[in-house]
């Protein structure tokens, strides 16, 4: 695959902690019709660190069938999650 042109990374939506997947379809849209190359979900130097692996997959899932079969989707290969913090009984 030849990578060319301009790709975008995309930033993840969310509306009362869910995945705000209308959103994240406008914004896929709206690249799209401004004639973006290619498109980055889950970038590894934005909120996907901070995705549940579940989270991940849907944006993933939501981004596949956007573009047109010859245009690149770079899906970052990586599932980095941050863990809610342990509960240590109030000791610091």
């Amino acid at each position: 695959m030849k990578l060319q042109g301009t790709m975008t990374a995309l930033i993840t939506p969310f509306r009362h902690g869910e995945l705000d997947e209308p959103a994240l379809r406008k914004i896929i849209k709206r690249q799209i019709a401004a004639g973006i190359s290619g498109l980055i979900p889950c970038g590894s130097t934005g909120e996907a660190a901070t995705l549940h692996p579940d989270e991940w997959r849907r944006v993933i899932e939501i981004n596949t069938p956007q573009l047109s079969s010859g245009d690149p989707n770079l899906i970052y290969p990586s599932e980095q999650i941050v863990l809610p913090p342990i509960d240590n009984g109030g000791n610091t």
